[in-house]
């Protein structure tokens, strides 16, 4: 399928990569492009400053393809933040009606329901040109019924709180329910985090320190992510 003038088209990868193709309007909204093939492989090269590699969704229990380590905070991110129920790499090959080109770095279907779709790039690195396409890349996604989120980065110490409990959000450091319980009901009212882990243990505090951890990568237990996480973090049941 080409391009027409005035319309604007998208390609992607099916299960068995062939090339597919659809007129960017209402009819692609129904398409699981979360669940295509990765569209765009990035060049290798000596000295890369970008680390490509898969990251482990909780969410999902799947592995998600990334180019660069903003990509993998920001699906850390995602992971933590948004209740994801399936999520994709460079889903989708977006060519625009006036010639120009975009590949989006990520196309989720949330528990909701909702459809987003992601790109990621640092505030320093969106110039004029790239901010035109983010623009065009929005307006795309309102026509067709997607929402659409451009993810800019985390300062410093939400990235390192984020990789803290990120250790724990393995379903093995699950708590069982009564555990949980009483986390949660000891917390009904903000306490610190070496008070919470001595509730369940008062010799070996540290013993529990993953269940709790878990707790707040599933964000059952809440804190402020902007502060740096210690044992004086204040920590509170959602």
């Amino acid at each position: 399928m080409s391009v027409l003038p005035g319309h604007t088209l998208i390609t992607w990868l099916d299960a068995d990569q062939n090339t597919m193709s659809v007129p960017a309007d209402a009819g692609a909204r129904a398409i699981e492009f979360y669940a295509a093939g990765i569209t765009r492989q990035p060049s290798k090269y000596p000295h890369r400053k970008h680390y490509e590699g898969r990251y482990w969704c909780a969410a999902t229990g799947k592995h998600v393809w990334h180019e660069s380590m903003a990509e993998y905070y920001s699906l850390m991110w995602l992971d933590h933040q948004r209740d994801l129920k399936v999520i994709g790499a460079q889903p989708m090959h977006i060519i625009f009606e006036d010639g120009t080109a975009h590949y989006p770095d990520f196309f989720a279907l949330l528990a909701d329901g909702s459809r987003v779709m992601y790109d990621v790039r640092p505030l320093a690195r969106i110039t004029e040109e790239v901010a035109a396409t983010f623009a065009k890349t929005e307006k795309l996604c309102a026509r067709i019924g997607w929402d659409y989120e451009v993810l800019t980065g985390l300062a410093t110490v939400q990235r390192h709180n984020l990789e803290v409990i990120s250790g724990s959000r393995h379903p093995r450091y699950r708590p069982n329910a009564e555990i949980a319980e009483r986390f949660l009901e000891f917390l009904a009212e903000p306490r610190s985090l070496i008070d919470t882990t001595r509730r369940l243990d008062l010799r070996g505090p540290a013993a529990h320190i993953h269940t709790l951890y878990n707790l707040m990568w599933q964000r059952r237990i809440l804190f402020d992510t902007t502060i740096p996480l210690s044992n004086t973090t204040t920590l509170w049941s959602n």
